[in-house]
């Protein structure tokens, strides 16, 4: 985390990482909404190496857009100033390293996860079945772009951790 806020990106670097699946798609809707920023951020899509946009490279430029294998993902997550990420359990690790964030429900499975997101901040969550899905994102993007860093969820000085998640974990297993 430290790193991460020490050397910000001197290119300004959009990575968008949907996970293990993407069962509606949501890579080529998402691409073609983040297309309009290529001109002045670098757009990476971190995605699965047997996937068709992956396969058989180690990484490969479609109009504009860095397809990269999903090995290089924290490599390319210390270059970025805004992710748009599945609704997954890398969305804690993005709140925890405080960079702005778009989070999208790509699987059910992420959906309980969403509205705990949402929770947070109503701002972080896209619903992808949501009425002009594509158009908010360019919203959202284009408004997280402009906040830059000062957008975060928690202040750089309120600990996300206390030190007793373990313990309160234990004490509910065991009664």
């Amino acid at each position: 985390k430290q790193l991460l806020l020490q050397e910000l990106p001197s290119v300004p670097q959009i990575l968008v990482v949907l996970g293990g699946a993407d069962p509606r798609g949501l890579t080529a809707v998402i691409e073609s909404a983040v297309l309009e920023f290529a001109s002045e951020h670098k757009v990476v899509i971190v995605g699965r190496e047997d996937s068709v946009d992956f396969a058989g490279a180690s990484l490969h430029i479609n109009d504009g857009v860095i397809y990269s294998p999903r090995s290089s993902f924290v490599e390319e997550l210390a270059k970025s100033t805004l992710v748009i990420s599945a609704a997954g359990t890398t969305s804690g690790e993005l709140l925890f390293l405080e960079i702005p964030s778009i989070f999208i429900p790509v699987a059910d499975n992420q959906a309980e996860n969403a509205r705990a997101l949402e929770n947070l901040d109503s701002s972080l969550v896209l619903w992808p079945d949501s009425p002009n899905f594509q158009g908010n994102l360019v919203s959202r993007v284009r408004g997280l772009l402009e906040q830059g860093r000062s957008h975060t969820l928690f202040e750089a000085n309120h600990p996300v951790i206390d030190g007793f998640g373990a313990q309160r974990v234990a004490s509910l297993l065991l009664g």
